[in-house]
């Protein structure tokens, strides 16, 4: 089982993003013919910068075991 955290947590920790911004975004990906990823998500809804958003997948990574 892999303890990679989810992007999501990972902006958080590093302030990018507050809780409500994750969850109303969690919100929009889990809609019925949604397709878009998280990252895409935050962007769009100017949540997040890309920079931030290959910030915290690159610190995901690192994460990885």
């Amino acid at each position: 089982m892999s303890s990679r955290k989810r992007l999501g947590e990972v902006m958080v920790e590093l302030g990018y993003l507050a809780k409500e911004e994750l969850e109303e975004a969690l919100k929009v990906q889990s809609r019925p013919g949604e397709s878009r990823l998280l990252g895409q998500i935050l962007i769009s809804r100017g949540f997040a910068k890309a920079p931030q958003v290959q910030i915290a997948l690159a610190r995901q990574k690192e994460q990885s075991p």
